[in-house]
């Protein structure tokens, strides 16, 4: 929804939440794994590591 408002009107209405979780991480060197790395190793290192958190997250029915 937030992409088709502003897409559609060029903004987004705020939304009002009772509970909110701000998940933040680091990836420990990640400038010289990227370094070390071919660009597509590090976007597929990214995918795994994002895969791995929606799974976690879809484990504990969390909306984000």
């Amino acid at each position: 929804p937030v992409v088709r408002s502003l897409k559609e009107t060029g903004r987004v209405e705020p939304e009002l939440y009772d509970e909110v979780t701000i998940y933040f991480s680091d990836i420990v060197c990640f400038t010289t794994l990227c370094h070390h790395s071919t660009p597509m190793e590090v976007v597929d290192m990214l995918n795994d590591i994002y895969k791995n958190f929606d799974s976690i997250l879809d484990h504990h029915d969390v909306y984000k």
